[in-house]
């Protein structure tokens, strides 16, 4: 099965190999934004719609890479958005994110629990 994804290169050098690039996971095909494409960073900015497969719709992976390493996002910079910063779980998707005193635990069926909006 093959998975949509977008690499957005922050830099704008063109080079997936410099600088910082975040990479997205799980995105339609249909209505994508085209290679060369400045993104803007504003909130109401739609990069893409989800993918339209039931296991993916509730749910986008986010990652990032900085000269061509990929940074762990609980790491020594933490990949925060919007104020939510990631902690990690036990295993593999059990993590979460916090923001202040709110705490939301990941979900593998997409309960309301999990929603974090900015």
């Amino acid at each position: 099965m093959a998975k949509a994804l977008l690499l957005s290169d922050v830099d704008g050098d063109g080079l997936e190999e410099t600088g910082w690039v975040l990479l997205y996971l799980h995105i339609a095909t249909e209505g994508k934004i085209a290679v060369g494409t400045p993104v803007s960073i504003e909130p109401e900015d739609r990069i893409s719609l989800l993918q339209e497969r039931k296991c993916y719709r509730n749910h986008v992976h986010i990652a990032r890479k900085y000269n061509s390493e990929w940074m762990n996002a609980t790491g020594a910079i933490p990949f925060t958005l919007s104020g939510w910063s990631p902690y990690q779980g036990q295993r593999e998707y059990l993590g979460g994110l916090t923001r202040g005193n709110q705490v939301v635990s990941a979900s593998t069926v997409g309960s309301q629990e999990s929603l974090v909006s900015y």
